[in-house]
């Protein structure tokens, strides 16, 4: 549980983000915060999740992340018991979502990209501008605390130390920064760690729809609204003018 004691604490919270959870399946993290990264920012695309063809032994998934994940030509449940079991690499989760906005004519106000990124306080600080431009990033790790793991980072919070707060397939949901860059790697497809690094998804473009913002300075909160024209407006500022 996080608190906020003192008037230089802070903590930026998207509101309204979607929670899946991964429930007994350890390699459907990377998944679930794809889906949670769907919904939260493509959120038309909601209806389709876990859907299947009426002949599912058959046919495609209907569900755009699964239906990426094969060919028609595959045999799909051989694929995703592999995938359920060994977990998807966030470079490829980006392929896939690129993939469905393209397919679904997204592409032309929606991208993501994946990038591998050292833990510092630049990489920090860049996931702290994505959230206040509201915007949630899917990070993935390998820890020896927390395992190989992919969440999808809501807000974050500084105080004596710095934290994200996540929307966390597993159900843990917030991470000490200091803790995951002392002791993350990066898996690579090599079977090779890079230590010291983390995985990131995150959007380059999005002309859309974004979650309400809760920004809390010591113990005074407020929460803004996203509205047309690409920005965040004091959600007491909207009843004032209605009222008036």
């Amino acid at each position: 549980m996080r608190r906020i004691l003192g008037s230089s604490n802070k903590s930026v919270e998207l509101l309204n983000v979607p929670y899946y959870t991964q429930g007994s399946f350890d390699g459907l993290c990377a998944y679930y915060s794809g889906l949670m990264m769907m919904a939260t920012l493509i959120p038309e695309l909601t209806t389709k999740f876990g859907k299947t063809g009426e002949r599912a032994t058959k046919y495609m998934f209907r569900d755009p992340l699964i239906a990426e994940q094969t060919a028609i030509s595959d045999d799909h449940r051989q694929i995703l018991a592999s995938w359920f079991i060994n977990g998807e690499y966030i470079s490829e989760l980006v392929r896939k979502l690129n993939k469905i906005t393209k397919s679904h004519h997204l592409n032309s106000y929606i991208a993501f990209k994946h990038q591998v990124k050292n833990c510092t306080i630049s990489t920090y600080n860049f996931i702290k501008l994505q959230i206040d431009d509201g915007l949630p990033v899917i990070l993935g790790f390998d820890t020896e605390d927390y395992g190989s793991h992919a969440v999808l980072v809501k807000g974050y919070w500084i105080g004596k130390e710095k934290w994200l707060i996540s929307n966390d397939p597993g159900g843990y949901g917030e991470y000490n920064w200091k803790s995951l860059s002392n002791q993350t790697r990066t898996r690579t497809k090599s079977g090779k760690s890079r230590i010291g690094t983390i995985d990131l998804a995150f959007c380059t473009k999005h002309i859309g729809p974004r979650p309400m913002k809760s920004i809390i300075q010591g113990e005074i909160q407020t929460v803004y609204q996203w509205v047309p024209g690409q920005t965040y407006v004091n959600v007491r500022d909207l009843f004032t003018e209605v009222t008036d």
